[in-house]
């Protein structure tokens, strides 16, 4: 009878430490996430103090109860065969193939002539008006990122200015961060755009109507203020 009574002790102790463990977890992540932008001290030491919290809280979770508890759980692997592919095979193949110099030339015709410069002093016109010059270097170090993914040295260096929302400045969020990059960094993100384009309509959700070409976050406004007229018109 005792051995019972000691068993269920351990198992309640047991729970409990689950319990809290999984609970702080959850808080040193939500205020990681709250603070992880902010540049003020007070934000930063909470940061810090959240993240050390967080790895004391996992290394009493690995020494104490283990990193899964996988009673009444379904494998990892069960529950990712269970959701559908939102890209298909062919769709992957032609995201993952080489990228050609064509396809580099055509990302930076694209670009309007008079993007504002990063550190390099160079605007898209520049490489456009002696592409017969610049266009071979240009062809070659796309590629080779993309190949190697390593990118060349202070090729994602950037000014980065801070355009005040407002004429009276008290915190760092009355100020809109403006990165200005080097035209070729703006180039491989192109690229990739322009990859990823034709598949964005069938990944994201219909209900996402915002930074999708064809659709107009306007719609979601339209169609909110037609149903809340409906059901005023209902009463």
């Amino acid at each position: 009878m005792a051995l019972v009574i000691l068993y269920k002790f351990v198992s309640d102790i047991q729970k409990l430490a689950k319990s809290w463990v999984n609970k702080r977890i959850i808080q040193c992540k939500s205020q990681m996430k709250r603070l992880r932008n902010k540049v003020d001290s007070v934000s930063v030491a909470g940061y810090e103090n959240a993240k050390k919290g967080l790895a004391e809280v996992l290394h009493i979770r690995r020494k104490f109860i283990g990193d899964k508890d996988r009673s009444n759980c379904l494998v990892e692997d069960d529950v990712l065969d269970c959701i559908p592919y939102s890209v298909t095979t062919e769709q992957n193949m032609n995201l993952l193939r080489p990228v050609e110099g064509q396809e580099v030339k055509e990302a930076l015709f694209q670009m309007h002539p008079d993007k504002s410069l990063g550190l390099d002093g160079m605007t898209p016109t520049f490489y456009k008006k002696c592409w017969n010059i610049v266009g071979y270097y240009v062809v070659k170090t796309v590629p080779e990122f993309f190949a190697q993914r390593v990118l060349p040295n202070n090729l994602n260096d950037m000014n980065l200015f801070f355009i005040p929302k407002k004429k009276n400045l008290v915190a760092m969020g009355d100020l809109q961060p403006i990165a200005l990059c080097n035209v070729l960094y703006k180039v491989i993100s192109k690229v990739l755009a322009n990859r990823m384009k034709g598949l964005l309509s069938s990944v994201v959700s219909d209900y996402q109507s915002a930074f999708i070409q064809g659709r107009l976050i306007i719609d979601n406004v339209m169609i909110s203020s037609e149903v809340l007229h409906h059901l005023k018109q209902m009463q």
